[in-house]
């Protein structure tokens, strides 16, 4: 248990604070007080998402490497694990949003997974400008993820904008025949199942070019120094973790629908969306950032090229597998802005293979300008 305690990685003064956190929470909990409990309850939560992503990830890659799997499958479970703080959170959200018959709770949910991929952006743009301190102002993106991740980004853009068009000429031909334009039209079952099949189709075909074998030698055994059973643990925790970290935000969230006071900083389920995207996207993939401060720009790259195609893809896809997206003007917008901002990026990357540090900013302004028009355009 020592060797568990040691490779967590929480100082004492940090699990102190945590802990006092917890306390404070279960009385203002207790004592209904929502002014407090609603940022106590995010503070905790967005903690409990961090920390035991970490763990998962740990465990994930100290199986995957103890058995002897490729490398580059290696990194796709890792990658998977990245996302899980997405996938709990919707799941909670779009669960509450069915049981309570709260259709805002769904908007939020689809929303969660859109904006999380706007953040995404942002982190890009800054690894970008990291990445480029010292090497004049230019970095190269690695090979592998040219080949890997492009031509999933096109499939991607084409899926997102095929999506958008279903429901603006749904929409218009509702009008155009006398109906009433406060129909609802989804995105088809159907159509999300083919995603999530996308994205199995690229995992199979790009696990095949993965010829990279990591062997049980002793070189391995010196860089991990854990049992399967250890890893198991790391694993078990963190996902408990994120499940109860992830059950914290939704519940903040969910108080956030009733509170008038938010009411001048624009609409309450734009925020609830953009505060649960923020939190399942900037802590786990901050760590991108602090990889390319350490100048370990490949990695930090392709987590995050890998991760935008694969949100919506398979967790997207795998929401509408489960409940009908309803294709309303927040989803719309949102399936616009992303596969335009995608498109840009693709742009960036494929006209010379390099992204500079001027693309960086304008990846971070676009960004922040869309989430702007947003908050400030639909209200």
């Amino acid at each position: 248990m020592g060797s568990i305690a040691k490779a967590i990685k929480v100082s004492k003064k940090e699990a102190t604070l945590i802990l006092i956190i917890a306390i404070l929470y279960l009385y203002t909990l207790y004592f209904r007080v929502l002014s407090l409990m609603l940022p106590l309850g995010i503070f905790l939560g967005g903690w409990l998402v961090f920390r035991p992503s970490e763990w998962t990830v740990e465990g994930i890659e100290g199986i995957s490497k103890t058995v002897g799997l490729t490398a580059y499958f290696a990194g796709v479970l890792t990658s998977l694990a990245s996302n899980l703080p997405e996938a709990v959170m919707l799941g909670l959200t779009l669960w509450r949003g069915h049981i309570m018959k709260n259709p805002a709770m769904i908007d939020i949910a689809i929303l969660t997974v859109l904006s999380s991929i706007g953040f995404n952006m942002i982190l890009l743009g800054s690894v970008i400008l990291i990445g480029t301190r010292k090497t004049g102002g230019i970095v190269k993106i690695p090979k592998t993820a040219i080949e890997h991740e492009i031509e999933l980004i096109r499939f991607t853009i084409v899926a997102l904008l095929a999506v958008f068009a279903l429901g603006v000429i749904d929409i218009l031909f509702t009008i155009g025949t006398g109906g009433s334009i406060t129909t609802t039209f989804y995105i088809p079952r159907e159509a999300t199942i083919l995603l999530v099949l996308s994205y199995v189709v690229y995992i199979i075909f790009t696990v095949r070019k993965g010829t990279t074998q990591i062997e049980k030698n002793e070189e391995l055994k010196k860089s991990h120094h854990f049992t399967v059973k250890t890893y198991l643990i790391f694993l078990v925790m963190g996902i408990v973790g994120i499940y109860i970290g992830g059950e914290l935000i939704v519940r903040s969230v969910e108080s956030i629908l009733s509170e008038e006071t938010l009411a001048p900083y624009g609409n309450p389920i734009i925020l609830g969306g953009l505060l649960m995207g923020a939190l399942a996207a900037i802590p786990e993939h901050g760590i991108a950032v602090i990889s390319a401060y350490k100048e370990k720009m490949d990695i930090s790259l392709g987590n995050l090229l890998g991760g935008l195609s694969q949100i919506i893809l398979l967790i997207l896809g795998l929401v509408g597998t489960i409940i009908l997206i309803p294709l309303d003007e927040y989803v719309l917008f949102q399936l616009l802005i992303t596969a335009l901002c995608m498109w840009f990026l693709k742009r960036s990357i494929v006209d010379d293979g390099k992204l500079d540090n001027f693309e960086g900013i304008m990846l971070i302004i676009v960004q922040i300008f869309v989430f702007i028009l947003l908050l400030k355009g639909l209200v």
